[in-house]
């Protein structure tokens, strides 16, 4: 297997294509072997088309609408895990099966069949088919899930967007990019018939039927060894084809196997309020559906632990923030009034920061609107604290001298800080933040480049703002302060851009706004002057509280040795009485 991977990737390397990455497998869970074998011998009887799908649908809604912990609802989960499992084996499946498999992944999504995360997860996989290249399998596949769900389009605004992004989308398949932009236009899809989608033409090549009970049983054969702590053993299910396999992992999908040492360690799962079985690290950044993959380690690291909500209503508010816009917006925020109780605020507050504020640059109006709408005051103040606690780590980090994705974080912190406070008119708290100060010590710690790009970032907000522009004096000794690093010779053309570019937003001229004696070595002086008080005035209150903990523990043990001391008394006072009782009674006998 490892030469035919070697080999696979000099072909595509020669070909000019990306090598394919190893896929990282779904959560999965072991069932009897009496329920595989049930559920391998419908997906059997369905690939060799002895049920059709109209037969097949329905069967498999009876079996999600069985009793809790049934026999059928074991049955149903053990097939929509098997059929999520094998998503890393499509781009090895003949045309015909892999059409068959496309039509029933858009029919489980079409039907509501799975819902909540797991059709966060599905829709993700038909997204990220359709970003593959025209012609290649996974494409295809891509094609024939969208065909079934697309009359419930109009639901997902921000899904559509994604497919509307697609280049090769809009080139070539300009009759579905017009039906998805009515879609989301306000009109739902079933108002009209849809135009049939282009699928690829079937090629007369494929074997005339294929074995899914022998393929189910060889993948879950290997989740078994998987869970057992062995490494998988991955069989080659069907014959290898010429199409080259996908490229890349599916987009945003979770890491559910980490590789550690060379072993597989799979996550934990747990059981939906659906049936449907989901990671339990579901509120984890890279699991969300849609959205920029960047690394938020830097951020998580310096997380307190909370108490997280259950899984039924993480999902339901990641499905609630995945699918609000302007449209919907009210509808959105009434669904979240319902589900945020007092004790999910700080869980959502971080969760809003951490895996989507601090990614999502475009969506910060969006998300800006929905929090003013939404009107819990302790959610958005909680939501500002955290934005200045993760600016403070990112600008403690040592990463971002060279590391772009902390960079990005930043940025991405710096636009949404800009508009919640200076675009609504309130101020940086100089306790908080103090912006001067941080911008000149950059010229001294190395982070010149992302500090300047945060900073340029947080003041075009001033564009906006009645009350800090251009000439507020706040602003104007920032922009002096910029200036003068504008002109620095050692300074990089990438800096000076963002200089010019903040300058050119508020209209004004850095050649008039540059004091003509330079006021950086000064201005360099007073920020360390104020580093070091604050560092001191850090260490006071550390020793501070270190001597209320001392003290606290002095006076835990003196009152531990007075309740030692008065229940020894009570216990020597009580044996004098029993001591005494029983001489009575020696007596009167």
């Amino acid at each position: 297997q490892q030469q035919q991977q070697q080999q696979q990737q000099q072909q595509q390397q020669q070909q000019g294509q990306q090598p394919a990455q190893q896929f990282a497998p779904t959560p999965v869970r072991v069932f009897s072997q009496e329920i595989e074998q049930i559920a391998n011998e419908h997906f059997h009887q369905f690939f060799t088309q002895q049920r059709t799908l109209d037969e097949f649908i329905p069967f498999l809604k009876s079996l999600k609408a069985a009793k809790p912990n049934s026999k059928e609802q074991e049955i149903f989960n053990c097939m929509i895990n098997n059929l999520f499992t094998e998503y890393q084996y499509f781009p090895k499946f003949p045309d015909k099966e892999l059409q068959i498999t496309g039509v029933l992944f858009g029919a489980l999504i079409q039907h509501q069949l799975v819902t909540f995360y797991p059709l966060g997860v599905a829709l993700r996989y038909v997204l990220e088919g359709l970003r593959q290249r025209p012609g290649t399998k996974m494409f295809n596949f891509g094609l024939y899930a969208l065909e079934q769900f697309k009359s419930r389009l109009h639901e997902w605004p921000q899904y559509c967007t994604h497919i509307l992004q697609i280049p090769h989308m809009k080139q070539n398949y300009p009759e579905i990019i017009a039906f998805i932009e009515k879609a989301i236009g306000g009109q739902p899809s079933s108002a009209q018939t849809p135009p049939p989608l282009q699928s690829p033409p079937l090629t007369s090549a494929t074997p005339p039927c294929f074995d899914a009970a022998a393929a189910a049983a060889t993948v879950a054969a290997a989740r078994l060894q998987v869970a057992r702590g062995g490494a998988p053993v991955v069989t080659q299910l069907v014959p290898q084809t010429a199409s080259p396999p996908i490229v890349g992992p599916p987009y945003g999908l979770p890491q559910h196997v980490a590789s550690q040492g060379g072993s597989q360690i799979v996550a934990p799962v747990a059981q939906h309020a659906d049936g449907a079985f989901v990671s339990r690290d579901v509120a984890e950044s890279e699991q969300m559906m849609m959205r920029t993959q960047l690394s938020v380690d830097t951020l998580k690291q310096s997380q307190r632990q909370i108490a997280w909500p259950s899984v039924p209503v993480m999902d339901r508010m990641h499905f609630i923030i995945n699918n609000v816009c302007p449209t919907n917006l009210y509808t959105k925020v009434a669904e979240m009034r319902e589900l945020l109780k007092p004790e999910y605020v700080e869980y959502f507050a971080q969760y809003l920061v951490t895996n989507r504020i601090s990614i999502e640059q475009t969506n910060h109006p969006m998300y800006c609107s929905f929090l003013d709408t939404l009107g819990n005051t302790p959610l958005s103040t909680l939501v500002l604290k955290l934005s200045y606690d993760s600016i403070r780590v990112l600008l403690a980090s040592e990463k971002i001298k060279g590391d772009s994705t902390d960079k990005s974080l930043l940025k991405t912190l710096g636009n949404w800080l800009g508009l919640v406070t200076l675009a609504k008119n309130l101020p940086i708290v100089l306790k908080e933040l103090p912006l001067k100060d941080i911008l000149v010590l950059s010229l001294e710690n190395g982070k010149l480049v992302p500090v300047v790009s945060f900073v340029t970032k947080v003041l075009e907000h001033c564009a906006t703002s009645k009350v800090f522009r251009p000439p507020n004096p706040w602003v104007m000794a920032l922009l002096r302060v910029l200036a003068e690093i504008h002109d620095l010779p050692s300074v990089k053309v990438y800096t000076q851009c963002d200089v010019e570019r903040l300058f050119q937003c508020l209209g004004q001229d850095i050649a008039k706004i540059k004091p003509p004696v330079s006021q950086l070595p000064e201005k360099l002086a007073q920020a360390q002057q104020l580093l070091a008080m604050q560092a001191a005035m850090h260490q006071s209150q550390q020793q501070y509280v270190a001597a209320q903990q001392l003290a606290l523990q002095q006076q835990l043990a003196i009152q531990q040795q007075q309740a030692a001391a008065a229940l020894q008394q009570q216990q020597a006072v009580a044996l004098q009485q029993q001591q005494a009782m029983v001489q009575q009674q020696q007596q009167q006998q």
